[in-house]
């Protein structure tokens, strides 16, 4: 998988997370409003949302580090094209 896949399937994994924060935010906002605890009132809810946060949060450090990877990538890629554009052009 390239980075640019690799980059495609953390953002999509990154939505899927975000869904589940928000259906537990809802929850925690209903607790909240009846001064109910969410941890106890919705234990599966609370447990679904500190694992989705805790991936999020590593989910956007590896999405830098790709994004970073993607950048060298190009420059790379930039300066095989400068060299090769030289090369061609002191043999002509």
């Amino acid at each position: 998988m390239n980075t640019i896949e690799q980059i495609k399937a953390l953002e999509h994994r990154q939505h899927e997370l975000k869904a589940t924060m928000q259906k537990s935010d809802e929850h925690a906002l209903k607790c909240a409003k009846s001064g109910l605890n969410f941890k106890k009132t919705y234990p599966d809810d609370w447990a679904a949302y500190e694992a989705a946060r805790v991936e999020y949060n590593e989910n956007e450090t590896a999405l830098a580090a790709l994004y970073g990877q993607l950048e060298a990538e190009r420059q790379a890629e930039e300066s095989a094209q400068a060299e090769m554009t030289a090369a061609t052009g002191m043999e002509g």
